[in-house]
């Protein structure tokens, strides 16, 4: 079989095992004009004329190379014309977004590149973008990210797939692709940029890698791609054991809440691989957390008093509460309107924080669950009508020993003070009556028939066990 025939073999093969391709996936490929994205775009267009597939091109505009960039989206456009393929123009303004942002020329073009392209996928409906990355790409990676420090999570180096992006040419080689071009007879663009040594990546490529191949390892690019593999396997075994961790982290709408407890139970690995998906999460590509942040998240947990705040990239102050780490964005938000709502007896009340209130006259007392969710008082003792109201100063309520003020209360119950304005208060005319998994107020027992408050929670109308 011809040399072209075996590559595009070999890709299929990588794109049905190692991706996962389904039937009937509509690709866009994301085609800069050199040698890599060409021969992307010619295998993936070939294999898709026997495959259930559809591919499209878009071809980003940089506005850095004048007419050379100009003549890069032209070439790109006549090959798709000559093969029907749909074709996409974005152009991007990486000077002035580098320039309003502080950030270099490589970063702004990365990040504006695959903002265009994600906008051209969901616009054309295509399921999955293609972009050009191959063997040398992740072995320059690899070490890159080595040279700066980093952990497995880095060492995986550029992932298969990773949401609806592919690479199926991570596991071709430069020179068998640059063949490729040759071979099918394919018109290449060259970047006069990617030999510019002053490029970090640009001087690992042309001066460290050929240095390493020459005078230490022959197959360094195949050992680096290995080492990816190894660490892209382990980090799926540990996202897999993430699992249960992340489902107790609270999801805010103004950040997230990390329960201590859990957090501190996982081994160090785990715990900072969570603190890292969940600042990262939250924070998206502005966020360059780094060893030295999980450090100070480290002793933010074990000596940080409540209160005290750590600030994170992109924006995110990390703040220790009574039993969780409270991401949130450093702006003071305003404080919740005031409220006090009447509370029918029998009958129920939706409240502002989305849990209900629902109350009912019984014969016999009943056992109360252990969970700080319900309620009882004999009748005698309650002086109706009820009423839902937030907390306001000076507000105590009645104890066996006397009274006892609610700032005290929350403290000792470690509220956090994000939800103290927004807590309910359950009153009737003579005071405070229960706050919710806090505390019961003392009244007297007279007999039945006995009053049952009950706080339902949120989800699915289960039991809440308090705040």
């Amino acid at each position: 079989m011809p040399f072209p025939e075996q590559l595009e073999r070999q890709v299929l093969r990588y794109c049905r095992q190692e991706l996962g391709l389904a039937a009937d996936e509509n690709m866009l490929i994301a085609c800069s004009g050199g040698a890599d994205s060409m021969a992307l775009a010619e295998i993936l267009y070939r294999l898709a004329l026997d495959e259930p597939w559809t591919v499209a091109v878009c071809h980003v505009h940089h506005g850095l190379r004048g007419a050379a960039a100009d003549h890069d989206a032209a070439q790109v456009k006549l090959w798709a014309e000559a093969r029907g393929v749909p074709y996409f123009l974005r152009q991007i303004p990486v000077a002035a977004y580098a320039a309003a942002r502080g950030l270099s020329i490589e970063d702004a073009a990365r990040r504006l590149r695959y903002e265009a392209l994600e906008e051209v996928r969901q616009a054309s409906g295509c399921t999955l973008l293609a972009t050009g990355h191959h063997k040398e790409d992740q072995a320059e990676t690899v070490l890159m990210r080595l040279l700066r420090g980093a952990g497995p999570t880095g060492l995986a180096g550029i992932l298969p797939r990773r949401g609806p992006v592919i690479r199926p040419l991570l596991g071709v080689r430069r020179a068998d692709l640059q063949e490729y071009c040759r071979a099918r007879a394919l018109v290449v663009c060259e970047d006069e940029t990617n030999q510019d040594v002053a490029l970090l990546r640009n001087r690992i490529r042309h001066e460290l890698l050929p240095q390493l191949a020459a005078g230490y390892n022959p197959e360094i690019v195949e050992a680096l791609a290995k080492t990816a593999l190894v660490c892209q396997r382990e980090e799926a075994y540990f996202n897999q054991a993430l699992s249960a961790a992340q489902a107790q982290v609270e999801e805010l709408a103004d950040g997230a809440s990390i329960p201590l407890a859990m957090l501190t139970a996982l081994p160090a690995s785990l715990q900072s691989r969570l603190l890292r998906r969940v600042l990262r999460g939250k924070s998206g590509a502005d966020a360059a957390v780094t060893f030295t942040h999980l450090e100070e998240i480290s002793r933010l947990i074990e000596q940080g008093q409540v209160g005290k705040t750590l600030f994170i990239p992109g924006g995110w102050v990390l703040e220790r509460e009574y039993g969780a780490l409270r991401l949130r964005r450093p702006q003071a938000a305003a404080a919740p309107e005031p409220f006090c709502f009447s509370l029918p007896v029998p009958g129920g009340l939706d409240l502002p924080d989305g849990t209900r209130l629902e109350t009912a006259w019984l014969a016999q007392r009943p056992h109360l669950p252990d969970n700080g969710a319900t309620a009882c008082f004999s009748a005698g003792g309650v002086t109706l009508p009820l009423a839902v109201r937030s907390r306001r100063a000076g507000d105590v309520i009645r104890t066996a020993g006397g009274s006892k003020k609610l700032k005290k209360l929350f403290i000792d119950a470690k509220v956090p003070q994000r939800l103290r304005d927004r807590f309910p208060v359950v009153c009737d005319g003579q005071g405070i009556l229960w706050l919710p998994g806090v505390r019961v107020g003392q009244r007297a027992e007279a007999g039945g028939p006995w009053l049952l408050i009950k706080r339902i929670g949120k989800e699915d109308n289960t039991d809440a066990p308090g705040y």
